[in-house]
């Protein structure tokens, strides 16, 4: 069959296609997956800790469809609180061209992930690479106790602790 996609059909079956398989051995289609599940964030390039292009494993993070909701679930995947700001940069043109790409997150900015947004794998790059300046880590320390945990990701109810200490539900908001 003769498939035609986009790019953000969601499966192979919503992409349209032609009947009859008209393929013999020089013309079958094959792919290259990268698994980007096995790969560490990091940043790299910046002038300090918490700022720098987003790389996972050795692959820079295009800046196509980048927005501060995807630099959120970077920055907290970082330990950081959050993103102050997104950003780009022109790509290294000679260095980066041709490698692999990891572009077009679509993260609502709720995820505990990027590994769990929308993203695309491929060569192709019309911006820069991705950056990010996270909130600067604080010598305080926000943690939360939970009660139960609804779903393996880290759901459920609990209490919040500031510096090892509980904090009073006094003014707190639902």
């Amino acid at each position: 069959a003769n498939v035609a996609c986009q790019g953000n059909e969601s499966s192979l079956k919503n992409c349209s296609h032609s009947g009859g398989a008209d393929c013999n051995s020089n013309n079958g289609a094959g792919v290259v997956c990268l698994d980007t599940l096995g790969y560490m964030i990091s940043l790299k390039d910046g002038k300090a800790a918490h700022r720098g292009h987003v790389y996972i494993g050795n692959f820079p993070v295009c800046s196509d469809g980048w927005d501060l909701k995807d630099a959120m679930v970077t920055c907290r995947m970082l330990g950081y609180a959050g993103a102050e700001k997104s950003f780009e940069h022109d790509l290294d043109c000679e260095h980066e061209l041709d490698s692999l790409m990891i572009t077009d997150f679509g993260c609502s900015g709720i995820e505990h992930s990027l590994y769990t947004c929308p993203h695309v794998v491929n060569r192709t790059c019309v911006g820069g690479r991705a950056g990010v300046i996270c909130f600067p880590a604080f010598t305080s320390n926000i943690s939360l106790s939970y009660k139960f945990r609804a779903q393996p990701h880290g759901s459920g109810e609990g209490n919040v602790f500031f510096n090892n200490q509980p904090v009073c539900d006094d003014d707190w908001d639902n």
